[in-house]
């Protein structure tokens, strides 16, 4: 027994030791690279991102130059003696050549050829190549095989665009129904237009006039012609376009007209319930004053606004807080929907006072007797039979809710809806129904299927119309 007790404290003991050494060298690499500082750079001119090492022994690729410290910085295998730097991005030795870190040699045909064109497009005399985005330190397949050297030289070349025999390309997607001969790119290289047409990366944006067209903010993907508004190739149905503005500085896009103010539908969704199954891309805000409409505060997960009459939050005017004195409420604060576009934001401490949960499900029950959702106002609903049946079914004399939704085209039971994990959706094709994995009911061209894990769908009820 004791000698077992001596192996084991042996074996920590040794365990310890291993550690330790490990711990020292991996210090001494640190300290060691520490003191390898970058010397200078290859060229300057041409890019801040290849260094020599101190001692010119090696290559460093050194993101943006960003450090002078062999720390963070990327060995390469370029010959220093032999290295070249064809531009920011690329550098060579004439044996390899190198995408920043990245040796691409096996993607490049003639490398002592390879060269910038314009922009983002490089070539070899025998590819074209686009550089599909710095950030990923990728670069794209070849676009062409056998290139013309003479064509090449012939070809109009954007920032994003290319118009090489006679085809235009955006980056390396072809735009089938350009013009070759009258393609233009717009100031912010994502647009292009010829006498036709105007086009979104590599879609053409319909009905929008490529004479009267104009950026409402260029560098963002809002034109309009004055007769139409698009963010890309998504048409914005306004109701006038008089006085249309926009402003985009803040998280959520403003648009304005003279007649109204619209923010982005953001398809408010909670538990994979849409409280807005509105789809159209903006909706305006009843009643705001576009004179006087200003945002508070914009981020990712709010919108405050304000004009002279009343407190906005996101598309909902705000019932609770006037307009003087207003101050932003705790982050913490409770959004209380009431329908019709009405909120109350409340405290977060008005919870215990105001509201109370109805059996731990998402159902409350409020002072006033009114029945939420997850804070969703459920109407009309009957409060003297409303009935929870679990996490997120209920009933009232009329039916069955999912959520805060009534169901209306579903058969369902109290058994049915007190299955646990049980959720409620509708899908239009019906290769989705063999994707759930939990319990479901899902509608599907009048046929409506209970599903669970691993067995065969179960047809509930079967409209033969």
């Amino acid at each position: 027994m004791l000698k077992t007790i001596l192996y084991i404290i042996g074996g920590f003991f040794a365990l310890g030791i291993i550690g330790f050494i490990g711990y020292a060298g991996f210090i001494y690499f640190i300290f060691s690279k520490m003191g390898e500082d970058i010397g200078e750079a290859v060229d300057l001119k041409k890019s801040n991102e290849f260094y020599f090492s101190k001692d010119n022994k090696k290559i460093f690729f050194v993101f943006n130059g960003e450090t002078k410290s062999a720390v963070g910085a990327l060995t390469t295998n370029l010959d220093p003696a032999k290295v070249r730097v064809i531009d920011t991005y690329f550098a060579t030795d004439g044996k390899l050549i190198y995408f920043r870190d990245r040796d691409v040699t096996t993607e490049i045909g003639q490398m002592n050829q390879f060269r910038n064109l314009k922009g983002y497009y490089y070539t070899d005399d025998e590819s074209i190549y686009y550089l599909s985005n710095s950030l990923k330190f990728n670069l794209n397949s070849k676009m062409h095989s056998k290139i013309n050297s003479e064509l090449i030289e012939k070809a109009k070349i954007f920032d994003q665009h290319i118009v090489y025999d006679g085809r235009v390309y955006f980056r390396e997607e072809p735009i089938a129904e350009a013009d070759a001969k009258t393609f233009a790119e717009l100031e912010n290289k994502v647009f292009g237009k010829d006498n036709r047409s105007v086009y979104f990366e590599s879609k053409k944006i319909p009905r929008l006039d490529p004479v009267a067209v104009r950026f409402l903010n260029p560098g963002h993907t809002f034109t309009t012609d004055g007769q139409r508004v698009f963010e890309g190739v998504l048409e914005i149905p306004l109701p006038g376009l008089q006085g249309l503005r926009l402003d985009t500085k803040n998280f959520y896009a403003r648009l304005m007209t003279d007649t109204g103010v619209f923010v982005k539908n953001h398809n408010y969704i909670n538990d994979e319930i849409e409280i807005h199954p509105d789809e159209r891309p903006y909706i305006q805000i009843s009643n705001a004053d576009p004179k006087t409409f200003e945002v508070i505060k914009n981020d990712y997960n709010t919108m405050y606004a304000k004009d002279k009459n009343s407190i906005f939050y996101g598309d909902y005017k705000v019932v609770n807080f006037d307009v003087e004195g207003f101050e932003l409420p705790a982050p913490d604060s409770l959004i209380v929907y009431l329908g019709h576009q009405e909120v109350e934001i409340l405290p977060s401490s008005a919870q215990r006072k105001e509201f109370e949960f109805i059996d731990e499900t998402g159902y409350l029950k409020r002072k006033d007797g009114d029945i939420y959702y997850r804070f969703i106002k459920m109407n009309p609903v009957d409060r003297a039979s409303f009935k929870v049946l679990s996490r997120q079914f209920a009933k009232d004399a009329t039916g069955y809710f999912y959520g805060n939704t009534r169901i209306t085209d579903t058969p369902m039971t109290d058994e049915l809806a007190r299955q646990p994990d049980l959720n409620f959706r509708r899908v239009s094709f019906f290769k989705y129904l063999t994707d759930f994995t939990n319990n479901f009911i899902t509608q599907c061209d009048n046929r409506f299927y209970a599903s669970r894990p691993f067995t065969i769908l179960a047809v509930l009820a079967h409209n033969a119309s």
